[in-house]
């Protein structure tokens, strides 16, 4: 099934997830937007609407696991990924449920090590080796040298934790 950003929301307001939870896949998408934006920017290929998905669905076990909403845990991952496949969803898009926490495993594409790290920077937090996978995917992919994409992509990594407080302010209201 191949869904659109508003179909996406609508799912998972279907399946029964609270304001909180859609709140926080609101926000994982906002901080995503520049990352999309600075790679269609120097005309890297990649799948932005998977991206898109992946952010506002990688979440979705939290409806069957609430109390990970508040507490770290991975029982929501494979919940997600069975609950979004029973629901019809392509395993391309389910398969952010698992990726997005389980990122090192199988060699994971640019769209879910993106994903993976929005779901860490729209809150501020910045984390090294996912960047750096993020780099060397991008390095490898263009055949551009890594510090010259560290370069550029550590400054969108920055201004986009940057804007994480104000994100995080906001997930509360």
């Amino acid at each position: 099934m191949t869904l659109s950003v508003d179909e996406a929301y609508a799912l998972l307001a279907q399946l029964g997830a609270p304001p909180h939870l859609i709140r926080h896949a609101e926000l994982v998408s906002e901080a995503a937007e520049p990352m999309i934006l600075h790679f269609t920017q120097i005309g890297f290929e990649f799948d932005v609407q998977l991206v898109r998905l992946g952010c506002i669905l990688h979440d979705t076990g939290k409806i069957l696991h609430p109390e990970e909403l508040e507490v770290e845990g991975t029982q929501h991952t494979t919940a997600g990924y069975q609950l979004l496949i029973e629901h019809g969803i392509d395993s391309q898009i389910a398969d952010f449920c698992i990726s997005h926490e389980h990122w090192q495993a199988d060699s994971p594409s640019l769209e879910k090590l993106m994903v993976a790290l929005v779901d860490k920077l729209w809150k501020g937090k910045r984390h090294t080796e996912l960047e750096t996978a993020t780099i060397q995917q991008v390095s490898v992919t263009t055949g551009q040298d890594f510090w010259t994409i560290f370069m550029e992509l550590d400054t969108v990594f920055e201004a986009i934790a940057d804007t994480g407080p104000q994100r995080l302010a906001r997930s509360i209201q």
